[in-house]
């Protein structure tokens, strides 16, 4: 899944509207589920005594389209079609709107990548989900929302093997745009444990990372995501939410940051000689995306932090045990096309 996103609060009554949605959606449509590239996880393999579950994805074909005709108003979602195509040709093609479920402004930045795991590579998500299963890793609650469940494996793996980020198909779906073989990124980022805030509890970390930050586009529709444990992660429309059109809104561009030191201190992540040795002991095959430098991405991100998000930087949360490949770290969208070829 993609970073942690801030839904607002819904009153008694809109809860008790998307409660029945999610009910109606549950009991109207079947999901249909292949074990993929990605994520959200449902099978098992191993003993009767031992269930461990793998990642399987969505399916994204008349299921979708289903989903759009019940949730979505007909002209909401052709307005929101239309807007944003007319943006698009910016983007050279690449599909910005693929994650734009995450809130309200899509914000862009640059990056520089090391080691990078391709999990869109079928040999390397077999090897990642052989990896993950063997180390019992994947957690086999029933009442865990699905994407949490192979995190901890995950972090285990790009640890272990000494990957930097990871290319990945998507796991969860904006039923108007995300498709099947878009490109989502995530990068690591580890915890210095000294630059943090604490809310809730939690550790607050603030990127040096990513550069070069802006606000690109404005607007959109807050979505609730609906998950069944059985299901991929999809994402609705919240009752009385109303859609306020994309448009273009380029800000000024942040160089680092106006509070410098307040940032984690974190570099890329690259391999030592044994993990080398180790990945082409596992048949890894090699991405020669690795070590980018100032790699444009984006990302959808709330407009309430937008402030915070654009002069401090890109935030996380210090807990690693949760989404698909971690939370130390950012879920982004690469805007380079050779990414997504």
């Amino acid at each position: 899944m993609l970073g942690y996103s801030f839904f607002s609060a819904t009153s008694t009554n809109q809860q008790a509207e998307i409660d029945a949605q999610k009910s109606e959606f549950a009991r109207v449509f079947v999901f249909v589920f292949v074990l993929t590239a990605i994520t959200c996880i449902t099978g098992c393999i191993g003993s009767s005594e031992t269930t461990v579950y793998l990642p399987t994805a969505p399916n994204f074909g008349q299921d979708i389209d289903a989903i759009v005709a019940e949730f979505f108003a007909s002209d909401v979602a052709q307005a929101m079609k239309r807007d944003a195509a007319a943006l698009l040709p910016k983007y050279g093609g690449i599909n910005v709107f693929t994650s734009a479920q995450y809130n309200r402004r899509f914000f862009t930045g640059s990056v520089d990548l090391g080691n990078v795991f391709d999990a869109r590579i079928p040999a390397n998500m077999a090897i990642f989900r052989s990896f993950a299963s063997e180390t019992r890793l994947i957690n086999t609650d029933p009442n865990t929302l699905n994407y949490n469940r192979y995190s901890t494996a995950a972090n285990r793996f790009l640890a272990q093997y000494g990957y930097d980020a990871v290319l990945f198909y998507p796991d969860e779906i904006h039923p108007l745009f995300t498709k099947p073989t878009d490109t989502w990124l995530y990068v690591r980022e580890t915890p210095d444990g000294v630059h943090f805030t604490t809310i809730g509890g939690r550790k607050l970390y603030y990127s040096s990372r990513i550069i070069q930050r802006r606000i690109e586009i404005a607007g959109g529709l807050k979505l609730q995501a609906v998950n069944g444990n059985v299901s991929g992660m999809v994402y609705l429309p919240i009752p009385g939410e109303a859609y306020i059109p994309y448009s273009a809104t380029e800000t000024a561009e942040i160089a680092t940051s106006t509070v410098g030191a307040n940032l984690n201190v974190c570099t890329p992540v690259t391999a030592n000689s044994d993990q080398i040795a180790l990945r082409k002991k596992a048949g890894i095959v090699d991405s020669p995306l690795s070590n980018r430098k100032a790699l444009r991405v984006g990302g959808w991100k709330d407009e309430k932090f937008a402030n915070d998000l654009l002069n401090t930087g890109f935030s996380f949360f210090d807990t690693p045990d949760q989404y698909t490949w971690g939370q130390t770290g950012h879920y982004l969208v690469p805007l380079a096309m050779e990414f997504w070829k």
